[in-house]
């Protein structure tokens, strides 16, 4: 039976399940040989709207602010589009990193990514086609006008990957179709937490921890690095969006968590 994690149960960003029994049993079976459990949380997700025009009456006032008519919104679409795609590959060139066109979206993104080995700064830049909710002009025949619609179509979408020092493992996906979506996601927190407690308690020769909560991530040194680093992710991409409008800013729209236990053992 899956439970609610007793530490997170009054979360409001999301719910976190997972089989508490088998892990129980699994301690229970093997506590000659572990020292420790910590439990936290392991991957983020971060998704992004540009809010103004993530709806078609905020679309509308946008293009009436701007005095774009209908008859032009595919053009404008298409140089906005042309903007954000040319932004983010400039980030690839000025790093010398590569920029791989995907021509299937099931390729294994993380597994391309992660070819090169690549432990710092940016690693790469994916494109690739993929389903999306986007805008489309419509021929309003009984009132003899043009007007947009929400509709699912596809689009080209910007896979970015990159190593951060803190956070690890690090990739945002942006919709280059109005009304340019962003998902942003951290792997590998939990972990370089536990690599670095490790390696710390290595060269004491000894383990410690004092508690099975995840460690706070602004306290200390590790606070201002976590801020920094998810400042600069943040910074960098949803801005190449916001800086091909005029008008419109991102804001986190929603953050689910998922729950990770690492068991440490005397070998």
């Amino acid at each position: 039976m899956k439970k609610i994690h007793p530490c997170y149960a009054g979360c409001v960003l999301t719910t976190c399940f997972f089989k508490e029994d088998a892990m129980q049993s699994f301690t229970e079976k093997h506590k000659k040989h572990i020292i420790g459990v910590l439990s936290g949380w392991d991957r983020i997700v971060f998704r992004g709207t540009l809010r103004l025009v993530a709806n078609l009456a905020g679309m509308n006032q946008y293009l009436s602010y701007l005095g774009i008519l209908m008859k032009d919104f595919k053009q404008y679409a298409l140089e906005k589009t042309a903007q954000l795609i040319q932004a983010s590959v400039a980030k690839a060139e000025q790093a010398g990193r590569p920029n791989h066109y995907l021509s299937s979206s099931r390729t294994n993104k993380e597994q391309v990514a992660a070819r090169d080995g690549v432990r710092q700064g940016l690693i790469c830049i994916l494109r690739t086609v993929e389903p999306c909710m986007t805008y489309q002009l419509h021929r309003n025949r009984q009132a003899k006008t043009l007007d947009l619609e929400l509709f699912q179509g596809k689009c080209m979408h910007l896979y970015h990957y990159w190593y951060d020092a803190y956070f690890g493992f690090m990739g945002a996906r942006i919709q280059t179709w109005f009304p340019f979506a962003i998902q942003m996601w951290m792997n590998e927190i939990l972990s370089n937490v536990v690599d670095e407690e490790s390696a710390a308690s290595a060269s004491r020769g000894c383990f410690d921890f004092s508690s099975t909560q995840p460690a706070k991530p602004d306290s200390g040194r590790r606070g201002s690095a976590a801020r920094d680093g998810l400042r600069s992710g943040l910074a960098s991409y949803p801005a190449s969006v916001g800086g091909c409008l005029k008008s419109p800013s991102g804001s986190p729209k929603a953050i689910p968590l998922s729950c990770r236990t690492i068991v440490w053992n005397h070998a």
